[in-house]
């Protein structure tokens, strides 16, 4: 039995963590826009220069899951989205900026901003942003008379963002941690006697370590390919002003 399939509600916390051993005039502007993808698509993704500042063993954990770039074009059907160094586009007309939704620019069906934050903060002090929603899973369960009783159980599917950056050195900043924690419903208990998913659902985490170069004021793309089917697409540029 598949959950209900609905792109997410947003629920959003942000939790700013007290610095340490940070410049008293050091600030960091952090602009990001966050895409859920749905349904078919299909995608062409390039990077002028490697950004990950990480060993080649982290990259090879998270590479079938994670891919860097600061050129992408993503076609929905006749719609497309473009991130380049001039920011985020949609159909080559519309820019998206950060820091509001654009929502009913895009059709729904396929393609959601789930937000866009612009935030102020001083340098090596991490923003935590928790993006989820408490989404309703269908089971059966087997009763003592051998037969099956429906039942629904809430669970907090999402994703959790966290992001530091370093003093900036020259024109690039470092992101000394970017950890991206996906919560999804993949896997159900098995009911005795039964092949069919229908047990439980059982909430799975997977959590994606980054350390990166970023240059000021360029557009990034960060794609998260979430189970089954879908992606995740953050779009992202550091500056100081």
């Amino acid at each position: 039995m598949k959950p209900r399939q609905a792109l997410w509600a947003i629920l959003l916390l942000l939790t700013f963590i007290p610095a340490v051993s940070m410049g008293a005039d050091d600030k960091v502007r952090y602009r990001m826009q966050i895409f859920r993808i749905s349904g078919d698509f299909s995608s062409k993704l390039s990077l002028d220069k490697p950004i990950w500042r990480g060993t080649q063993e982290d990259w090879d954990r998270i590479k079938d899951s994670v891919q860097l770039f600061d050129k992408g074009t993503f076609r929905l059907g006749k719609n497309t989205l473009e991130i380049d160094r001039r920011g985020c586009y949609w159909n080559r007309k519309k820019k998206l900026a950060f820091g509001s939704s654009d929502q009913d620019t895009l059709p729904t069906d396929k393609i959601k901003m789930i937000y866009s934050p612009n935030i102020v903060r001083k340098s090596k002090q991490p923003v935590r942003m928790k993006i989820s929603s408490e989404q309703p899973f269908q089971y059966l369960t087997k009763r003592e008379d051998g037969l099956f009783e429906l039942k629904e159980m809430p669970l907090p599917v999402g994703l959790d963002l966290e992001v530091c950056a370093e003093n900036k050195k020259g024109d690039f900043f470092q992101i000394s941690s970017l950890v991206l924690t996906l919560r999804t419903v993949t896997e159900r208990e098995q009911v005795p006697g039964v092949d069919l998913p229908i047990g439980r659902p059982l909430l799975h985490t997977s959590k994606y370590s980054l350390r990166l170069y970023l240059q000021e004021d360029k557009s990034y793309g960060i794609l998260l390919r979430l189970p089954g089917s879908g992606v995740i697409i953050i779009h992202m540029e550091l500056d100081d002003k």
